[in-house]
């Protein structure tokens, strides 16, 4: 899998030298901290805006209109402008896609006024992605993407991690597979029709994975959407050896559950995002992905808001 491409702890001595210049020709008017943040988050907003849809819209459009990009004091100070931007980021679930595409273009088109404040911003992009905020770093990727600016080396990784970003979307049809049980084939299509279908996926030898199932099995809401027959659960190994993987059906796996593996499809990124394990996904009865890379609370929280138990 590729590697994030900007790592500010291995710069180069030229670059770094470079970050630490500062232009004397144009400046943001505020700077220091916190204040500096809050001051550049501060929009003003035309009072002919009245309904909440259109001032986030305004916000989000004009969040940068105060900062100077050729300002290297800011642009190149990467714990402030990571604050910036984090706020930035923070604002894009307040506006449709429709007004964040072209406002992140936007942005970055604004970016390259300066090499280096171009990768600052590409790097705070990819940490999205990193920490697993696909969907914020969704526009971010397409930008990149779409710009002429960046070489076609530069976007190798967007591309890369934008076509796992769009696989198994919430929202999206989870992709079917199948999988081998002591009794055979199946397929997680076959499970779909009744109840919500949590995909756990998982390496045998992985004492994360299991704790993570137990926590499950000790989740007073899930374990009784479970036991009622609300909620369903295959575990997936994917990397076996397959010797393991039968003994642990023994006393290892939860009962009650659905037990398989797929040492081909699933070993790397086929068919799924998996970057970790366990990964576990939630999908409803008509096989549309809910949750991904989901969490115990979250499956939780979902339970308690969509399930009558």
């Amino acid at each position: 899998m590729f590697r994030s491409r900007f790592s500010l702890l291995a710069l180069s001595p030229i670059l770094l030298l470079i970050l630490s210049s500062c232009t004397k020709e144009r400046h943001t008017a505020v700077y220091f901290d916190e204040a500096g943040v809050a001051w550049l988050d501060t929009v003003p907003i035309p009072s002919d805006l009245s309904s909440p849809e259109e001032r986030a819209e305004y916000r989000f459009l004009h969040y940068w209109d105060r900062l100077v990009f050729t300002d290297k004091t800011y642009t190149h100070d990467v714990d402030f402008m990571t604050r910036v931007f984090d706020r930035y980021v923070s604002h894009l679930s307040e506006v449709d896609s429709a007004a964040a595409y072209p406002a992140v273009e936007d942005l970055m088109r604004r970016a390259q006024a300066d090499s280096v404040t171009y990768y600052v911003f590409t790097h705070l992009a990819d940490n999205l992605y990193e920490r697993g905020d696909y969907e914020s770093y969704l526009p971010f990727a397409r930008a990149i993407i779409a710009s002429d600016y960046p070489s076609e080396d530069d976007k190798m990784i967007p591309e890369y991690q934008l076509s796992l970003v769009l696989k198994n979307r919430p929202g999206t049809p989870a992709t079917d597979f199948t999988y081998h049980t002591v009794d055979g084939m199946s397929s997680m299509s076959s499970l779909l029709g009744e109840r919500p279908l949590i995909l756990f996926f998982y390496n045998v030898s992985c004492h994360t994975c299991h704790r993570v199932m137990a926590d499950i099995e000790s989740s007073e809401i899930l374990s009784t959407a479970i036991s009622k027959g609300k909620l369903s659960v295959l575990t997936v190994d994917k990397m076996g050896p397959l010797e393991d993987w039968t003994s642990s059906l023994k006393d290892e796996l939860p009962k009650g559950w659905i037990h398989g593996y797929n040492y081909t499809d699933l070993y790397d990124t086929d068919l799924y995002n998996i970057k970790g394990v366990p990964t576990i996904y939630l999908v409803d009865k008509d096989g549309i992905v809910l949750l991904r890379e989901a969490s115990v609370a979250s499956l939780e929280q979902w339970s308690r808001t969509h399930l009558s138990l």
